[in-house]
């Protein structure tokens, strides 16, 4: 599931949200509804990354030192240092209140839980 996030973040960031979009009701097919909360912790995850290496892309720092300090597999921290140049602090902390929005929205049934990761990923990654 955490390489369709992967494969799902690189198509909003290129553009494609149809196949973004595509992407994440195929995940939600074979991994079944309650799969929409793995996904939005997977994005939260991301876009936690992604606003670490934001913070430290602004005070400065090298890419190369960012990555060491974001830990984990160097090629997730590639990533999210690469996907993080796109976005401003601001947005990513935005983007994370939106997805918790989502979760909130989803678990009190105030809509429905795919509906609340769709809406928050177009929020985030569509109409910015």
């Amino acid at each position: 599931m955490e390489y369709s996030v992967f494969t799902m973040l690189e198509h909003f960031l290129a553009g494609r949200s149809d196949a973004a979009f595509a992407q994440l009701d195929q995940s939600i097919r074979e991994e079944g509804t309650s799969s929409v909360y793995q996904l939005m912790a997977f994005f939260a995850g991301r876009l936690r990354a992604m606003l670490f290496a934001r913070r430290l892309l602004a005070e400065g720092r090298r890419e190369g030192d960012i990555v060491k300090a974001m830990g984990g597999s160097p090629y997730a921290a590639k990533k999210s240092l690469q996907a993080a140049k796109a976005f401003s602090v601001e947005d990513l902390e935005e983007g994370l209140m939106l997805l918790a929005e989502g979760d909130y929205e989803g678990k009190t049934g105030r809509t429905l839980p795919r509906e609340a990761l769709a809406g928050a990923l177009v929020r985030i990654f569509v109409a910015k």
